[in-house]
């Protein structure tokens, strides 16, 4: 299980690295035909996207760590 959280949270980083690319790229494009309500939105959704993004590294970080906590209760019990 602690395997597919780390998975999950590196596709998470790299989805994130990529849509900044593509939003900067299009950004750039775009940008002298662009109103300013059009620049707007766009920051905004961009905005969205990344914090969706950055909430879901820190729901996968939070399992990791929850995760470890639960193998070390196991594994003092286990000692007893």
């Amino acid at each position: 299980m602690i395997r597919q959280v780390e998975e999950n949270l590196k596709t998470c980083k790299i989805y994130s690295i990529a849509i900044l690319i593509v939003c900067l790229i299009s950004l750039i494009l775009n940008y002298k035909d662009m109103t300013t309500e059009d620049f707007f939105g766009f920051i905004l959704f961009f905005g969205y996207l990344e914090s969706v993004l950055i909430s879901g590294w820190i729901n996968f970080k939070n399992q990791i760590k929850e995760y470890n906590a639960y193998l070390d209760k196991i594994e003092k019990h286990s000692l007893k």
